[in-house]
């Protein structure tokens, strides 16, 4: 059963996925990862480990430490400071022209 950590960071993924309208080929593909292991920690058959956190943030181009404090591997940001890290992290995804 997935710890309430790493069903946090399933729900993230799954809204990540719908928004861009990926499947889990896709994400495994862009991570570099195995699709096996994607489906493996989105059913909640495998815990979400670094190495599989690292990918997912370099597929969705987060950083690496959001998607480790989504799967409970660091501890969460102060509330204060949630805002301006995900403001940094959509600023940081503009086209450079938008910016």
């Amino acid at each position: 059963m997935l710890s309430t950590m790493a069903g946090k960071l399933t729900d993230w993924l799954n809204t990540q996925l719908e928004n861009r309208a990926w499947s889990y080929s896709d994400l495994a593909r862009q991570g570099g990862i195995s699709a096996k292991t994607v489906s493996a920690v989105m059913l909640g058959k495998r815990q979400p480990g670094l190495e599989f956190c690292k990918a997912v943030a370099n597929a969705f181009g987060e950083q690496p430490e959001h998607v480790l404090r989504l799967a409970g591997h660091l501890d969460p940001l102060p509330p204060e400071t949630e805002e301006p890290r995900e403001a940094a992290s959509l600023f940081a995804r503009l086209d450079q022209q938008v910016r």
